[in-house]
């Protein structure tokens, strides 16, 4: 299904159907319901592309309304529906669709391959194993094999991910050799400087990459699945941390909350409320029965939540024990669920998938999975 490149191809030019799917479908019920255009990596929709690539065919105008409820309904499953998701899984911003006649083609690796097919072939089938080796690169590591902290510290921007380090340093968690230290590096940040920092000043630590996945909790999860089956330890206790660059109140408050944070007096606490999985400073806890977030997805696992937890981590930097992170870590890679997770990988701050959005629930559900 590759093409020759000296053939007769013409630029397709991206739309944004966006405003339209918000307008019938989240407005009614999020009146401020809006595309983050203001994030290089915002989420967009493109119905020609999503229905070309689901359905071969192109976007005719008396099927508009029909194609937006098929979105609706399926978009969010792990389905493709805009160039970005592609650009991001593949780390590649040099490709671009192209079209001729009736057909869409994607330019590649000095190749042209048929956009359904690329799709279906290079996305579509693939394993949760090999989309995870697409993503995922492992700079260096010193791990101690017999810590018994994880800190899962995932930084998405320079300026935040040096804050989050130096806290770290001040509170003495550095040289701790009862610590490993992964940090989870976003691919767009430049790395040159602050590896130095890390390697020279942490006595146990691993250097992940990993490409754009549109927040912090993908990457992390997959790196944490990565460290539990490669290492033998047996953790205690985990800490996950963020460069949240959208609130840096709710950033350095938690962040300094969970390094000051005794885990024999944090356990007593978790035991005796018993109202989540996890602990965070108290100012972020939030009650899931007081939202009406991703009320789809709340309700297809129901099976799997414990509705005497009712407390999740607003920002989801907390502390919690293995056994949430493990079981968390196999919902994601359950067959019918990894693409929903992996493929969604542009910015939305669960305006766009108001009702449906996978990572947004995945926020709310370390607060209550089954243990």
């Amino acid at each position: 299904m590759e093409y020759s490149l000296t053939n007769k191809y013409d630029d397709y030019n991206e739309r944004d159907d966006s405003n339209a799917y918000l307008k019938k479908f989240i407005i009614s019920i999020r009146p401020t319901a809006s595309v983050q255009y203001e994030y290089a990596n915002h989420i967009y929709v493109d119905l020609n592309i999503y229905k070309y690539i689901n359905h071969k065919k192109l976007l005719r105008v008396d099927e508009y309304d029909n194609v937006l409820d098929d979105f609706n309904e399926y978009g969010y499953t792990g389905k493709i529906y805009c160039l970005r998701q592609i650009i991001n899984l593949m780390n590649n911003h040099n490709i671009k669709i192209l079209q001729k006649n009736d057909e869409l083609f994607i330019a590649h690796d000095n190749k042209i391959t048929e956009l359904q097919y690329y799709v279906n072939n290079y996305i579509y089938n693939k394993s949760y194993d090999e989309m995870v080796k697409m993503m995922t690169y492992k700079y260096c590591e010193k791990i101690n094999e017999n810590a018994e902290t994880l800190y899962l510290l995932f930084i998405g921007s320079l300026r935040s991910g040096q804050i989050m380090i130096d806290k770290l340093i001040k509170n003495n968690k550095h040289n701790d050799d009862t610590i490993n230290h992964i940090f989870i590096f976003r691919n767009t940040v430049n790395i040159d400087d602050i590896k130095e920092s890390i390697k020279s000043q942490f006595s146990s630590y691993a250097i992940y990459i990993v490409n754009e996945c549109g927040t912090d909790i993908i990457p992390t999860m997959i790196v944490y699945d990565l460290i539990i089956n490669e290492h033998k330890n047996k953790y205690e206790h985990i800490i996950k941390l963020q460069s949240k660059q959208t609130n840096d109140k709710l950033f350095n408050e938690t962040i300094d909350y969970l390094l000051l944070l005794k885990f024999d007096a944090i356990n007593l606490i978790m035991n005796i409320h018993k109202t989540s999985n996890c602990a965070g400073e108290p100012t972020y806890q939030r009650m899931f029965n007081n939202e009406t977030f991703n009320l789809h997805l709340v309700n297809k696992f129901k099976h799997l939540r414990d509705d005497n937890m009712t407390h999740f981590c607003a920002g989801t930097m907390f502390y919690t024990k293995p056994a949430v992170m493990n079981k968390i870590a196999e919902h994601i890679k359950e067959p019918d669920n990894y693409k929903m997770y992996l493929l969604n990988n542009t910015y939305d701050n669960n305006t766009f998938f108001y009702k449906n959005s996978p990572v947004h629930f995945l926020e709310r559900f370390f607060g209550n999975i089954k243990i």
